[in-house]
């Protein structure tokens, strides 16, 4: 017997859920086999109640909790650990299925070989090099699907695969070889060629089946096709273990007759990505220009079929923007609660096509209330990115559009208008170069951005990078040694002189956030104010020379909502009013319990 109550809860409470005042769920019809229990509900995406979530294309939590035997109609008993969570987006495209046929279909494991990852060291990048197997003649990827080992999937925060644009001979002695950390000065040079995504994984994804009109490269070049795997290992617990993660590619001979590509949009990987602590929410964004897609996008455009939306802990609603003539369009995508265990590659209904001279804006805004220090751009899982994997057709030059915060504007904006023992060019020329933590001294591994404002042999005077270097290591001498030592925790100010003598991380942390003027203005300042933004291509070098622009002044796209609530507003008006993490449950009194949110 099926007894539907519309209840809602939190997955993180060990309680029973709460009635609602308003039952808004119709249960059709369900059954039970011994290892299944099934369900049929209907349900309005608004219903109107305060206590339920509006389903709309966002990610939202489906909880569950099962009891070895049927508990009293509409009571809960307690269910122990047999309890969970799924992430799931219930009013977005379906994902593409794999094809009909799958006789023709070959598939190319691309994973390490038993890489014991470091016990001391909370973040670890591994990077190692392939060549593309023997196929004879160029393949298409279809699909790949992600090869993680189950004992290790706390660890595996994301898979990308890179094809390198290089085919020098060299890298197949790299091939050889188990690999090294990713953009370290291990690293060799030639890895830095590998810079085009072929595929993006992340935490909670499934993968990815194209559609049946589209396909990616893989091996192309008859002299050598070569990629670069990079596995990103979150290691908070300092766990030692051996590790054979990857991908797995699906491959056809059979030529598809749209070649995609994948464009990353968003903010430069830098610590010049600045969240600040105490904040309810926090917006960024990563440029991409008109210039840019007018140098590099066909006179008809390019097809997006989907995206990735990258971000760390602090993310919560990630969007990618679409920019044509000053006014805005539909959004490619969003997600208004982005989920850190859940980064499935967002389909797209209908293929959007994006112009040249049209201008794409990555926007990420986080939450740090739990947070007592700003947060940087960087690797960690508890640093942050904004990125967006953008899979398209057809194939361009350009592997990457994107943009960060000048590095004078940063701290003009924060007060700060000199430090000691180091100029502002100086330090410019050390953030673009280096990028993940620049004042580190050439003993320490410093990583570059996954997509770096310039190499070391572009636009960079080498005699300046070691003069700087020396004024960093005589700067030392004005900071004490921290247990969390960063870029910002050695920067001593000079002036203003109210501010002599502070690092940039004390200064930055006595800046009252509480106030919520003053992180509007910085907000404010850093979002619509000047971007550097640079337009990088497949083989490595920059298509237009970078440059500072100012945000784009457009028509904002109006928010929609069709649904008019009042109403049932004033009939739940009793009822309490629930935080953003509560969600719809119903409760099913059967043999197993089962809670859908």
């Amino acid at each position: 017997m099926l007894s539907p109550e519309d209840s809602h809860g939190i997955e993180e409470a060990n309680a029973a859920p709460v009635t609602d005042a308003s039952q808004d769920v119709r249960v059709l019809e369900g059954f039970q086999n011994e290892t299944h229990t099934s369900v049929t509900f209907t349900r309005n995406w608004e219903t109107c109640d305060p206590q339920d979530h509006r389903l709309t294309g966002d990610t939202v939590r489906v909880l569950w909790a099962l009891h070895q035997s049927d508990p009293e109609l509409n009571t809960a008993i307690w269910h122990g650990n047999k309890r969970g969570g799924r992430a799931l987006r219930l009013r977005t495209a379906s994902p593409h299925a794999p094809p009909r046929e799958m006789h023709d279909i070959r598939h190319w494991d691309v994973k390490l070989n038993q890489f014991a990852v470091s016990d001391t060291m909370d973040t670890v990048y591994w990077c190692k090099i392939f060549k593309a197997p023997s196929l004879n003649k160029k393949h298409h990827m279809i699909g790949y699907t992600p090869l993680v080992e189950k004992a290790n999937e706390d660890l595996v925060h994301h898979v990308i695969l890179y094809e390198c644009a290089s085919t020098s001979p060299i890298l197949g002695h790299h091939a050889r070889i188990a690999g090294a950390p990713c953009y370290s000065p291990t690293m060799p040079r030639e890895w830095e060629s590998c810079l085009q995504p072929v595929l993006a994984w992340a935490r909670g994804s499934k993968g990815e089946w194209l559609p049946e009109h589209v396909g990616i490269p893989i091996a192309e070049h008859q002299e050598g096709s070569y990629y670069m795997l990079e596995v990103h290992y979150n290691n908070p617990g300092l766990k030692k273990v051996i590790d054979s993660s990857g991908v797995r590619l699906h491959l056809t001979p059979r030529l598809r007759p749209e070649e995609a590509g994948i464009l990353v949009a968003g903010v430069a990987v830098s610590p010049l990505h600045l969240v600040p602590p105490k904040q309810k929410e926090y917006a960024t964004a990563g440029y991409c220009t008109p210039h840019c897609t007018n140098t590099m996008f066909p006179e008809e455009g390019v097809n997006v079929v989907s995206v990735v939306l990258h971000s760390h802990l602090a993310g919560r609603r990630l969007s990618l923007k679409h920019i044509r003539n000053g006014k805005e369009l539909p959004r490619i995508v969003q997600d208004n609660h982005f989920d850190f265990e859940y980064q499935q590659s967002h389909t797209l209904e209908k293929e959007v096509n994006i112009l040249p001279g049209d201008e794409l804006v990555a926007e990420c805004v986080y939450r740090t209330l739990n947070r007592t220090k700003p947060t940087l751009g960087g690797y960690a899982a508890s640093q942050e990115m904004c990125l967006a994997f953008v899979v398209h057709y057809p194939r361009t030059p350009l592997a990457a559009c994107y943009s960060m915060t000048p590095v004078k504007d940063l701290f003009k904006t924060l007060g700060v208008y000199s430090f000691k023992g180091v100029t502002m060019d100086h330090l410019e020329k050390l953030f673009l170069t280096t990028g993940s933590d620049p004042v580190s001294l050439p003993s320490t591994a410093s990583q570059l951005p996954v997509y770096p404002a310039t190499r070391p042999s572009e636009q960079i005077d080498e005699d300046l990078i070691r003069e700087a270097e020396t004024a960093l290591r005589a700067m030392r001498d004005y900071t004490e040694e921290r247990e969390n030592d960063d870029v910002f925790a050695r920067l001593v100010i000079e002036e203003p002189e109210e501010f002599r003598g502070r690092t940039l991380a004390e200064h930055i942390l006595a800046l009252p956030w509480d106030e919520e003027l003053l992180a509007r203005s910085i907000e404010n300042s850093l979002y619509h104010g000047r971007h550097m933004t640079f337009c990088r291509k497949r083989d490595d070098k920059l298509a237009l020379p970078a440059n500072i622009q100012n945000f784009p002044n457009f028509t904002a796209l109006p928010e929609q909502n069709d649904t008019v609530c009042s109403e049932y507003r004033i009939l739940s008006s009793d009822a309490p009013k629930i935080h953003s993490n509560f969600i719809m449950a119903i409760f099913v009194s059967i043999t197993i319990r089962i809670f859908i949110f």
